[in-house]
């Protein structure tokens, strides 16, 4: 046995055993366990296992609790909670960030089954195990980021229904208000027969100014949490009219036209972007047929005449 092989064999096990020693053994009880009895109120400390995602009824604990170490290993690879959770604001209240992390675990695992399965297939040779293992794991982090990939993807398909949906609901606050409603009231009657993401958005809100918190703060945290230009400058322009004695109504017609043309200049820009998108057959599919088709003829007379 060479160096190289010593020191190869060392650092393998030393590896192995790092990662032994970092699993959570199934006849040790875990640390919730060891810590809720000298907790007064051990829910501010630990989710309950239906909220984390997972069931403890038909998974061992020892599994949760590694799902649950992996899901923290991936939030620290991916930089913390941050962006995922103003991602998740945006959606709604029921995804958590410990949900979120779980699905991540979940995709990375099944990926990298998948490419191990792949590779088993394909009848790779035992000689050719680093490279296999390398593959896997690039499998399980492509998982992990599709993921993350997906969840941006919902965020970015909300905003653009709430960009379609917010002047209706702001022309039905302005006749309300119009009618003499309170602009609370107003929220209230809209949320009754409204549908779609901006209602969702209106009840968060009312939902706030019912546990004390006021108007003005709610709609701050509607602005937000969206993080979409035409949310804020309404949500900007009925704070200024509370705040200074506005007439609302004024205020909620002129930012209705103004979200009204918000949502056509984007749905022009989508429409261009579309137009190009077509493009690329016609460029790369029909343009070639058809110059084939217009010299093929030629090209078969002059083999002919040759």
């Amino acid at each position: 046995m060479s160096v190289v092989d010593v020191l190869l064999v060392s650092t393998a096990s030393l590896g192995v055993w790092l990662v032994v020693q970092s699993v959570p053994t199934p006849l040790a009880p875990p640390l919730r366990d060891r810590v809720e009895p000298y907790l007064g109120r051990p829910e501010a400390v630990w989710r309950d296992d239906v909220a984390s995602g997972l069931s403890a009824a038909w998974l061992p604990r020892w599994i949760l609790s590694l799902a649950e170490t992996a899901a923290r290993r991936v939030a620290w690879v991916t930089g913390g909670d941050g962006s995922a959770q103003r991602r998740l604001d945006a959606l709604g209240p029921e995804h958590t960030v410990e949900q979120f992390r779980l699905e991540q675990v979940g995709w990375g695992v099944a990926s990298a089954v998948l490419g191990g399965l792949l590779l088993f297939l394909r009848g790779n040779s035992v000689e050719n195990w680093i490279p296999g293992l390398l593959l896997v794991g690039l499998a399980a982090g492509a998982g992990v980021l599709a993921r993350d990939h997906a969840l941006t993807r919902a965020v970015q398909r909300r905003k653009e229904r709430m960009q379609a949906e917010l002047p209706t609901i702001i022309e039905m606050l302005a006749m309300a208000v119009g009618a003499g409603a309170s602009f609370t009231a107003a929220l209230e009657r809209v949320r009754g027969v409204g549908q779609g993401v901006v209602a969702v958005e209106i009840t968060r809100v009312l939902d706030d100014t019912r546990v004390g918190l006021p108007l003005v703060p709610s709609l701050q945290r509607l602005a937000a949490r969206n993080e979409l230009n035409e949310v804020t400058r309404f949500v900007d322009a009925v704070v200024v009219a509370i705040e200074r004695g506005t007439p609302l109504a004024d205020v909620l017609v002129a930012q209705a036209a103004d979200a009204r043309e918000a949502a056509r200049r984007a749905l022009i820009e989508a429409g261009g972007r579309k137009e190009i998108g077509m493009m690329v057959p016609v460029v790369f599919l029909v343009l070639p047929l058809s110059v084939l088709f217009v010299l093929f003829p030629g090209f078969y007379g002059l083999s002919l005449g040759s």
